[in-house]
């Protein structure tokens, strides 16, 4: 919310947003976790825009488009991970915006 005020319009939505979003985090796996596991990411939206996944510094495979999931199993350790997902939406959303013709 705070980030779409920037644009500075009522009714700013993600669907005028075009560029990179960078999202960084964190997380614990147990000491006794191996890829047997299994894990898999699930993203719950992208607003239309492309995907792509680091775990612990490595690519991840692209996520399936339709369902945002992508299976890192052999990415993740046991103990501390990081995970960056970076999310490129179209610079159409911004000149649609802009009313921009065709």
């Amino acid at each position: 919310a705070e980030q779409l005020e920037k644009l500075g319009y009522e009714g700013a939505s993600m669907a005028h947003v075009s560029g990179l979003g960078r999202y960084e985090s964190r997380f614990q796996l147990p000491a006794d976790w191996n890829a047997s596991n299994g894990a898999l990411l699930k993203m719950d939206n992208a607003g239309g825009g492309t995907v792509s996944v680091k775990v612990n510094g490595k690519e991840a495979s692209m996520p399936d488009t339709r369902t945002l999931t992508v299976d890192i199993s052999d990415l993740v350790r046991p103990g501390e991970n990081e995970i960056e997902i970076v999310v490129a939406s179209t610079l159409t959303n911004r000149m649609i915006q802009r009313n921009y013709p065709g």
